[in-house]
């Protein structure tokens, strides 16, 4: 079970098995791929069909997650039309659950088809990051989702317990000055502190027994860019 996000997972995952479509967006680091895929893991723990698309830009996406879901539906001998259409079959038999990750829509083939599963009983949670304004009417011209929840951040002392077990096989004792200051760095996003913990086990990050705070700053800062650049259309 995630840390912090236990009334969370409950909620959307009821919302998905009501066969409700629903769109979760927050920044980058924020947890949302966890989310994803925990409820990825129980879905499929309890013998329920569950499929999770770890980035969702082309129609391909989707039905390569829906083949996932119902894997008795092959693709043999079968235009990709003719597998959609027998996916949709399947889940008109046994709605489950899609999970797509990292939405990004481009062009309408993708749309419509996510259009067309709505009625059939399947669960949709789709996945988008959101740093601004911009990105926030980006999410909602998509007009997927019956539902936006905005993952909120980590409250502190999950954040807290998140940074000490991952600070647990670093070489280096962390004094409280630092600590205080990679959580005020992290604001909240779990995913930030997963970063920072892989960072602080290369040297450069340290000057004698102190993180160079500053220079993770824009390591990390680079990196959300980079997330954030990524194409829309």
């Amino acid at each position: 079970m995630l840390i912090g996000r236990t009334a969370l997972l409950a909620d959307l995952s009821a919302q998905v098995a009501a066969g409700n479509t629903v769109l979760i967006h927050g920044p980058w680091g924020i947890g949302k791929s966890a989310l994803l895929a925990e409820l990825h893991r129980s879905w499929r723990a309890r013998g329920r069909p569950c499929g999770l698309a770890p980035q969702t830009r082309v129609l391909g996406d989707v039905t390569l997650a829906l083949a996932e879901a119902y894997p008795k539906v092959t693709s043999t001998g079968r235009s990709q039309r003719q597998l959609r259409s027998a996916l949709r079959m399947a889940v008109e038999s046994n709605p489950g659950v899609l999970l797509l990750d990292h939405v990004a829509a481009r062009g309408t083939a993708l749309k419509g088809f996510l259009r067309s599963l709505q009625g059939t009983g399947l669960g949709v949670l789709l996945a988008v990051d959101v740093e601004d304004r911009q990105d926030r009417e980006r999410v909602r011209a998509l007009a997927l989702a019956y539902r936006e929840v905005e993952v909120p951040p980590l409250p502190p002392r999950h954040l807290r317990l998140l940074l000490d077990s991952g600070l647990a096989d670093i070489p280096h004792r962390l004094a409280d000055p630092d600590r205080k200051a990679l959580l005020e760095l992290a604001a909240g996003r779990p995913g930030w502190v997963h970063d920072m913990v892989r960072r602080l086990a290369a040297p450069h990050y340290w000057g004698g027994q102190k993180v160079l705070i500053e220079l993770l700053r824009c390591d990390l800062s680079l990196e959300v860019m980079a997330h954030h650049l990524r194409p829309w259309t």
